[in-house]
């Protein structure tokens, strides 16, 4: 470590200011910047830093330390190339295509529900549900009829054929369902009996 007196800092300490600078320069810079007579002044601190520093730097660190380095660059490289495949992967990938019976079933229903010849911007609600409005109108006896309306109507036939249709692999829940159904559906033998079974069960209990 060297110091240099510069006529800056001789003229500031003859005014009796104090300084203190520190700061980092290269020797080539340094010797350029002084001429021949120059002194060092006491209050300017070099620190001189030359190219090899880095590899005495280097060969100051421990093996352990260095070992260290280079494991975690491995791993860097190692992240980074995994993130590139990645990328790549997701890519070039082809998204996946359900091809399924319910798939094509309900991609169907959709496609025949839409009304391509409307303009989305214009009228969206046409554009989406205009087929199936013009498909499916309103039953006699119904004030209003849409998708739900349809369903439930699905779903009571669907109900109505497994009550009226016994099957030897019915569960026993669904066999009472079936004897109950019967019971309401046998409108003759209700005339017949009338109170009959309600009295005697009251007097079971």
């Amino acid at each position: 470590m060297r110091t240099v007196w510069s006529p800056l800092a001789a003229a500031l300490a003859a005014l009796g200011m104090s300084t203190y600078k520190r700061a980092t320069l290269d020797e080539e810079d340094l010797v350029d910047s002084l001429s021949e007579g120059d002194v060092y002044p006491n209050g300017l601190q070099v620190n001189f830093r030359s190219s090899r520093s880095g590899q005495r730097c280097w060969a100051a660190r421990t093996s352990v330390e260095k070992r260290l380095v280079v494991l975690v660059t491995l791993l860097a490289a190692g992240l980074v190339a995994c993130l590139a495949a990645l990328g790549i992967q997701y890519q070039t990938r082809t998204p996946p295509v359900c091809l399924t019976e319910a798939c094509v079933s309900v991609t169907s229903s959709i496609l025949n529900s839409m009304d391509p010849t409307v303009d989305p911007c214009q009228d969206f609600f046409s554009y989406a549900c205009g087929g199936w409005i013009k498909a499916n109108p309103v039953p006699d006896g119904h004030s209003r009829w849409g998708t739900f309306s349809n369903l439930w109507e699905h779903n009571q036939a669907v109900i109505k054929h497994l009550l009226e249709n016994a099957t030897a692999s019915v569960s026993e829940a669904e066999r009472k369902a079936q004897v109950y159904y019967r019971a309401c559906m046998n409108e003759t033998r209700i005339e017949e009996l009338r109170a009959k079974p309600l009295m005697e069960l009251i007097e079971k209990v």
